[in-house]
């Protein structure tokens, strides 16, 4: 029973850090508006979690931006669930530890695949439409993606911290003190 109570909090949780997101963080300044927090969350269920709820996690998130945006539907589920497949893999292939440097390699990772799975099923979808160039060639795509890397590498050294200070789980277990 705690194990369901537990997951249905974890649900709970990331709902109001949706809602948080929509209310607050899309009304701030230019820079600051492009933090994508429930990216940050996925990424931390990623690096911390011991199930594969990360999956399901990506789902959720997408499906409720995908309602909340007037994009094509499913354009933000398949952009979520690319960045935290592609980025599990990477954390299960090549790194074995929990240090601080694969936490910020993770992130750009998945702030990178997330941009650009958006952008080429964007561009995809808008194909037809004379005022659609290629998201490459187009200085806002690089200055909006050099910010976003910058801030979530900002917040995911800051939230390291707290859980490296708070908790034992990013703790190496051969030092630990007898």
């Amino acid at each position: 029973m705690t194990k369901y109570l537990h997951l249905s909090l974890q649900i709970i949780l990331s709902y109001f850090l949706i809602i948080f997101q929509f209310t607050y963080i899309s009304s701030l300044h230019t820079v600051f508006n492009l933090i994508n927090l429930p990216l940050i969350l996925l990424i931390l269920i990623i690096i911390l979690g011991r199930k594969n709820y990360h999956i399901y996690f990506a789902f959720l998130i997408g499906f409720i931006f995908d309602i909340y945006f007037f994009d094509i539907f499913p354009i933000f589920i398949i952009s979520f669930l690319v960045a935290v497949m592609s980025s599990r893999y990477l954390q299960l292939s090549f790194f074995t530890n929990r240090s601080i440097y694969s936490f910020i390699v993770i992130t750009a990772f998945a702030t990178v695949t997330f941009n650009f799975s958006y952008q080429i099923i964007n561009f995809i979808i808008n194909i037809y439409q004379s005022s659609n160039s290629l998201f490459l060639t187009q200085a806002w795509f690089w200055e909006s993606l050099g910010y976003k890397l910058i801030l979530h590498s900002i917040i995911i050294i800051v939230l390291f911290y707290i859980i490296n200070f708070t908790t034992r789980r990013l703790r190496p277990y051969l030092l630990e003190k007898k």
